[in-house]
């Protein structure tokens, strides 16, 4: 064997046995508290101990009637248990918990984790009974696991009286002695959460609804007038035609009623693009360059405020758009944005409508408004776009703010906005 190669196998050797050494020991084998290395159930069972001297595990509470348990509690907290001390844990036997399914082993670390003397009572699952006293005058007897064979409520109350009848003396603790391992491995189950509760819940009436209206579907059956076909037809070319792009400015377009910062940021940004582009390919002697451009310009430093209120981006969207009409069709006039949300474009059609306790005013809509009644309400589904003014929630035709008035102004828009910025 070569020098070399002994020391990759002394190497390999002491790697390994430093593995050994820094790998965490098992649950069996912990013989202290002080060797536990996770107390979080501990602490939090100590917790609940604070407000009542019974613990009953989730899993084991349904063995026990509201009367039984408040039965328990009211006796450990009356006379002579009450002067001893006495808590009661009621949990499984889990051999891979942090005490490795030993009780008494838990109630010293629940001891040593809570701070309070008195007397412990564990009792698991497996019909195992743990006893701990600490500084207390109570002499404990000793328990032998086969003692008790009787239903959990039933143990317990036997416990106790043993309790009540051992004799006393000097204050003295519980030494720490080996319990006998758990003859089976008990899983907890998980407790149901609210979610699992409800469709538990929702389940049986949902499935008797479901068949209540499957049953009348087959007796009273009528022709069906759904035409799939169509429809997805219908549907379809509606699609094609959205995404088609169309060379009239004065189109209406799709904008929500509400003025999300998110999407009025995404929208400026695409027609900031847009018109970017535009100014770009432009010949020097368009006439309509210069106004365009301070389009371009009062749009670009509203974008970048990120301070400014929802109108001013509102605003800003409506300005660079009327830039990119001045750039594409300068032979058009730039009409005034839909009265009922900007976002729609421009207004092509004239309605005769008032809100309640107003005068009758002509409103100016798009197309898209103008197909069906006019519903001047401020509403979640409205189309109605909603402004902060000193009024309150109202139109952008009666805000009286800079914005509101460079929105509904296309003439002045762009020194109205440029003068709002101070630039």
């Amino acid at each position: 064997m070569t020098p070399e190669r002994r020391r990759r196998i002394r190497g390999l050797g002491l790697l390994s046995l430093l593995a050994l050494c820094t790998a965490p020991s098992p649950a069996w084998a912990v013989d202290s508290v002080e060797q536990i290395t996770d107390l979080s159930r501990v602490e939090r069972i100590a917790e609940e101990l604070e407000e009542s001297p019974l613990y009953i595990h989730h899993s084991l509470r349904g063995r026990w009637s509201d009367d039984s348990q408040a039965a328990l509690e009211e006796r450990l907290g009356s006379a002579p248990l009450a002067d001893l001390s006495v808590r009661v844990v009621v949990l499984p036997s889990v051999p891979e918990d942090e005490t490795g399914g030993r009780p008494t082993l838990f109630l010293h670390a629940l001891h040593e984790v809570s701070g309070h003397d008195g007397v412990y009572v564990a009792i698991t699952e497996d019909r195992r009974v743990a006893l701990a006293a600490f500084d207390s005058p109570v002499r404990l007897p000793d328990i032998e696991p086969q003692e008790f064979t009787s239903p959990h409520r039933v143990r317990v109350k036997e416990v106790l009286d043993l309790v009540e009848e051992a004799p006393h003396g000097p204050p003295s603790s519980t030494a720490l002695v080996e319990d006998s391992p758990p003859e089976r491995g008990d899983t907890v189950p998980r407790p149901r959460g609210d979610a699992e509760r409800f469709w538990d819940a929702v389940a049986p009436p949902g499935v008797l609804i479901g068949l209540l209206v499957a049953v009348v579907r087959v007796l009273v059956h009528r022709p069906s007038r759904w035409r799939p076909l169509r429809e997805s037809l219908r549907s379809w070319a509606a699609l094609v035609e959205r995404l088609t792009p169309s060379n009239d400015l004065y189109r209406a377009r799709r904008a929500p009623n509400r003025p999300w910062r998110w999407w009025l940021r995404l929208t400026l940004r695409r027609e900031l693009r847009h018109l970017h582009r535009l100014l770009e390919r432009a010949p020097a002697d368009h006439p309509e360059l210069t106004r365009a451009v301070q389009a371009y310009d009062a749009a670009g430093l509203v974008a970048r405020s990120p301070h400014l209120p929802p109108q001013a981006m509102v605003c800003a969207v409506v300005v660079a758009r009327h830039g990119v009409q001045l750039v594409e069709r300068p032979d058009l006039p730039l009409l005034e944005p839909c009265h009922i949300n900007p976002l729609h474009g421009a207004a092509t059609e004239r309605h005769r409508a008032s809100l309640p306790r107003q005068r009758r005013l002509t409103w100016w809509v798009c197309a898209r408004c103008a197909t069906g009644p006019l519903d001047l309400r401020i509403r979640p589904f409205s189309p109605s776009l909603p402004i902060r003014s000193d009024r309150g929630i109202t139109h952008y035709r009666h805000a009286r703010d800079a914005w509101a008035r460079a929105t509904t102004d296309p003439e002045q828009a762009f020194w109205r906005v440029r003068r709002e910025l101070e630039v």
